[in-house]
């Protein structure tokens, strides 16, 4: 695994360990570790190898790794494609039971990797949360055409209190092999991938989370796929292949100029699996927040306080970390520009809020508890 920092154009690598080969990774929403998919090393461009791997986590640069969920564990024969919650504090994943001629579903784990809690009954694969973490997107059988024409898209509601999906809807039906759908940073669209059959020509498509307004953002000889990751700054960040012409490259489509950027290619090396972090507008950091005026009263406060800002949510997120970076407490779907926070089992002491709708930091503060 390599990180590039798209500003200085600096590259580290953050593994090394030839035992294995990496094929996943993604950052956790506060920013302190990386959850990472890694299979026994093979020689082979297609490391998505679901049968042979491990889970595993680690600090964000790499060091500390340990395994959250082995090879064969909960008698899974294949796991794989992880996912942060949102908040922080739950990972959706799809996994196969017993053999390969088994269906995959999507699961829900907690951060160790424990208590798995089956979501789908259905087909499932290519779970993603949406930006506010109340609904899924994935990818499911449809009831017209043969296997993998028939790969459509699919949305769930996610109610995170019960851990249950519910109000299943299939967004597409189409003559198209669809995988590896993700949210736009504001949620009104998903894009994926739009291949055929055997994967020799897929181009990237958008449509609204209703399912209309389908639209070919990247329409050419290539072959465009995933894990798909739309970032803040309106990329969509993906791998590309022109077979016959390039290895695999890192590349983001920018859906504001309609323009194309490769960030990794070689004519050596093949690279896959981009994930695209902002560390300036997720977390706690109070950089590049967008200007509101946000009171709190009271603070300190011992049994509740009052958050009032100069701008009306929607379906906004309010997370509080305590002064490790950890995610204590988080309300969800707010909407309206004031918010009451009872204190519950806080215990006193300093934490940070972070409010946020989407991917876009609304603003950040501090408060004190006391007893």
């Amino acid at each position: 695994m390599y990180k590039k920092n798209l500003t200085e154009g600096s590259i580290a690598t953050i593994t090394s360990n030839t035992t294995y080969n990496y094929w996943w990774v993604e950052l956790s929403p506060n920013k302190t570790q990386l959850l990472i998919l890694r299979s026994p090393y093979s020689s082979s461009i297609d490391q998505f190898d679901y049968a042979n791997c491990e889970m595993i986590k680690s600090n964000a640069d790499g060091s500390n790794q340990r395994v959250i969920i082995a090879d064969n564990q909960y008698s899974w024969y294949a796991f794989g494609n992880p996912h942060w919650h949102p908040n922080g504090n739950r990972i959706l994943m799809i996994a196969q039971s017993t053999n390969s001629s088994a269906p995959f579903y999507l699961f829900a784990v907690d951060t160790l990797g424990n208590n798995p809690k089956q979501l789908t009954t259905q087909y499932s694969i290519d779970g993603n949360w949406s930006p506010s973490g109340n609904k899924i997107v994935f990818i499911g059988i449809g009831s017209v055409g043969s296997v993998p024409l028939n790969f459509e898209v699919f949305t769930a509601n996610y109610n995170y209190s019960l851990n249950q999906v519910s109000n299943i809807k299939q967004l597409t039906s189409d003559n198209t092999r669809d995988q590896d759908p993700c949210f736009s940073p504001d949620g009104s669209k998903i894009v994926f991938s739009a291949s055929d059959a055997s994967i020799t020509n897929a181009d990237l498509v958008t449509i609204d989370t209703s399912g209309v307004n389908r639209t070919s953002v990247l329409d050419d000889a290539g072959i465009h796929g995933g894990p798909l990751n739309w970032g803040s700054n309106g990329k969509i960040y993906h791998h590309s292949i022109y077979i016959g012409t390039t290895n695999f490259t890192i590349n983001a489509f920018n859906t504001n100029t309609s323009s194309y950027e490769t960030f990794f290619a070689s004519a050596s090396y093949d690279y896959i699996s981009p994930y695209y972090a902002n560390i300036n507008t997720v977390g706690t950091n109070t950089s590049f927040i967008e200007k509101t005026n946000f009171k709190i009263y009271p603070n300190p406060f011992s049994i509740e306080t009052h958050f009032i800002i100069d701008k009306y949510l929607n379906n906004a997120t309010l997370t509080i970390y305590n002064t490790d970076g950890q995610i204590v407490k988080q309300l969800m779907n707010i909407s309206g520009q004031t918010i009451t926070l009872n204190r519950g089992n806080l215990l006193s002491g300093v934490y940070f809020i972070r409010i946020a709708q989407g991917n876009k930091k609304i603003a950040t503060n501090k408060i004190l508890i006391i007893d």
